[in-house]
């Protein structure tokens, strides 16, 4: 089914062969433009020249005969065709000439307007914020906006990642990774706690919080499935 719904099938793993069949698309669909072009503007000049057109405007003493006729049609399929043969020396792998990519405005973390509010023009969806958070730290998170719902405000991603801390707690008693999970499961349930890591070879559990969460509180949800916390640090 996914063979038959797509466009585009790669038969080898190889992630260069996506560029290299965008390029050769691209090269054949200019191919066929050309012919195009040769084959409309070979037949407006010779249409009105096998009908005696010219003769009769101009006075010319050429008359087009069958044989001729046979012999210009075939120019025009061998020219199209040797234009189309073209495509065997096209190398798409070659990226030499591929087009540069676009340019996308991207919104500034302190680049809020006078009523502290986010220009027009900087907003961007959360695909593109997404893309763009990996190459730089300084680009801010932001929500998904639709047409017309206006300036939103952002939040630092550095000012996020200074709220957060983590905490590893000691604890005795988890033999597999079903204990693994019901620790885990009973951390992440804590209001406060984004996350927790937990290991039953290390006897750790590594917890971010990002809100108000007592090291008690956090004993307390171990202890209730039967393990017993150790250490806090």
């Amino acid at each position: 089914m996914a063979i038959d719904a797509a466009d585009v099938v790669l038969v080898k793993s190889r992630l260069t062969d996506v560029p290299a069949a965008i390029r050769l698309s691209r090269a054949v669909v200019k191919n066929i433009h050309e012919n195009l072009f040769w084959a409309f503007f070979y037949n407006a000049l010779c249409i009105p020249l096998a009908i005696g057109l010219y003769q009769l405007l101009f006075h010319w003493g050429f008359e087009m005969k069958p044989a001729v006729g046979a012999l210009a049609m075939s120019f025009s399929s061998v020219t199209v065709c040797l234009n189309a043969l073209r495509l065997n020396l096209f190398k798409p792998f070659d990226s030499r000439h591929d087009k540069p990519m676009r340019q996308r405005k991207v919104g500034k973390a302190a680049g809020k307007g006078d009523d502290g509010t986010i220009p027009n023009d900087w907003i961007i969806d959360a695909s593109e914020a997404k893309v763009a958070a990996v190459g730089s730290n300084a680009v801010p998170d932001l929500v998904s906006t639709g047409a017309g719902a206006g300036a939103i405000d952002v939040t630092n991603s550095n000012e996020k990642e200074k709220n957060e801390m983590t905490k590893t707690i000691s604890i005795e008693g988890m033999m597999c990774e079903h204990c693994e999970m019901t620790v885990k499961k009973a951390l992440e349930a804590l209001e406060g706690v984004d996350s927790a890591e937990v290991s039953h070879e290390k006897g750790t559990a590594v917890v971010s919080i990002s809100g108000a969460v007592s090291d008690d509180a956090m004993k307390e949800a171990v202890e209730a499935k039967d393990y017993k916390v150790t250490k806090i640090a």
